[in-house]
C-alpha cells in the first residue's frame, strides 16, 4: 500500500489504521453506523466542507438519509453538483493534487469510491458522482443556529471538535449546545477521537463514550462535556475575553427558547 493512503481527505470517515480500532472500533464511523443501525435513522454532518465523505457513507448505508452543513458555498456548490477535484479530495498533505501522485488518486479511488457511482476523469482531474442520491442533502448554514428542529438527528458526525483548549474557539464551544439541542436521548455524537452517546435529562444531558475493542467488548464511560466542547472560561488564552463569548450565551439563549416551544407544543 501506498505510503499515506490511509491519511486522506477522501474516506477519512473510514481509516481504520489512523484510527486505530484495535483500541475502539469506534473510531470508525461506518462500524457505528453498522453497530446502531437500528437507532439511525437521520444523520447531520456538521462542517461537511466539499461533502464526497457524506456521500460514500450514504451509498454503503442507502437506508439513512444523511445532511450534510458547511458555511463554504463553494464546498457545498460541489456537494450538491457531485464534482471534486483531487484537490478537493487529498490527503492532508495535498499529495493527491499532483500529478505525480496519480498512482495514489487511483489506488484511492479504487478504495473508496463505488464504481457503479463514481468516475474518474484523471485527465482533468475529477472525481465525478455518476447518478444522483435520494438520500442525501447538502446546505450552506451555520451551525450556531441551524433552525432544524429539536432532537431530529440520531447521529451528528463532525471532525470541527477535538477536544483541545490549543484550538479552542467561542464558535466551537457554542456549536457544542447546538449538537445537544439537536440529538435525542441515546443519540450519537460521533467525532476522530470515538463515539459519544447523549444522555438527555430535560434541557442538558450529558455524554457517554461508547467503545468496542478488538475482541468485541462494548464499554460506557461518562465524560465531562469540556473533553468534546472546551469551555473558553477554563482556558488562559487572552483572546478568549468575556465580550468574545456573545456567541456561547446566545447559542444558550437559542437553545432554552426552542426548548420552551417544545414544552408548550407537547402541553
Amino acid at each position: 500500500m501506498i505510503t499515506g493512503s490511509n491519511h486522506t481527505y477522501v474516506g477519512r470517515y473510514d481509516c481504520k489504521e489512523m484510527n486505530g480500532p484495535e483500541n475502539d472500533r469506534y473510531k470508525n464511523l461506518n462500524t457505528v453506523i453498522a453497530d446502531f443501525s437500528d437507532r439511525i435513522r437521520n444523520v447531520l454532518s456538521v462542517g461537511c466542507s466539499q461533502g464526497i465523505n457524506e456521500v460514500i457513507e450514504a451509498i454503503q448505508f442507502p437506508d439513512k438519509q444523511f445532511t450534510g452543513i458547511d458555511t463554504n458555498a463553494t464546498a457545498i456548490e460541489r456537494a450538491v453538483k457531485g464534482r471534486w477535484t483531487f484537490e478537493d479530495v487529498s490527503p492532508y498533505d495535498n499529495a493527491f493534487s499532483s500529478e505525480k501522485n496519480l498512482d495514489l488518486a487511483k489506488e484511492l479511488f479504487a478504495q473508496h469510491c463505488n464504481p457503479e457511482y463514481f468516475e474518474m476523469d484523471a485527465q482533468n482531474g475529477l472525481v465525478i458522482l455518476k447518478k444522483p442520491l435520494p438520500n442525501t442533502s447538502f446546505l450552506r448554514m451555520n451551525a450556531l443556529s441551524t433552525g432544524f428542529p429539536n432532537e431530529s438527528f440520531n447521529l451528528i458526525i463532525s471532525h470541527y471538535f477535538d477536544g483541545s483548549i490549543k484550538n479552542l474557539t467561542e464558535t466551537q464551544y457554542s456549536v457544542g449546545f447546538e449538537i445537544e439541542r439537536l440529538l435525542p436521548n441515546d443519540g450519537l455524537f460521533w467525532n476522530q477521537y470515538g463515539c459519544y452517546v447523549y444522555k438527555r435529562s430535560g434541557l442538558m444531558g450529558h455524554f457517554e463514550q461508547v467503545k468496542k475493542d478488538g475482541s468485541g467488548k462494548v464499554t460506557y464511560e461518562s465524560v465531562d462535556r469540556s473533553k468534546l466542547f472546551p469551555d473558553p472560561a477554563q482556558s488562559d488564552r487572552p483572546d478568549l475575553t468575556l465580550g468574545g463569548k456573545k456567541d456561547i450565551v446566545e447559542a444558550i439563549a437559542h437553545m432554552i427558547a426552542k426548548d420552551i416551544l417544545r414544552n408548550h407544543s407537547q402541553d
